[in-house]
């Protein structure tokens, strides 16, 4: 994800995200305003499938 603010790697962090809403996550790798997380819970695949379009 593209982020106004830098995050460290380990952190926790709340996401809202379109027909998913919110979910907590860890910040997995992070670089300047770019960073990749992996969800606490897994997103349903239907939704996973609906975001990738967006």
């Amino acid at each position: 994800m593209q982020t106004h603010s830098a995050l460290r790697v380990g952190s926790s962090i709340w996401l809202t995200l379109p027909l998913a809403g919110t979910l907590s996550a860890d910040v997995m790798w992070a670089d300047d305003f770019t960073a990749g997380c992996r969800f606490n819970k897994p997103l349903r695949p239907d939704i996973f499938k609906q975001l990738l379009v967006l």
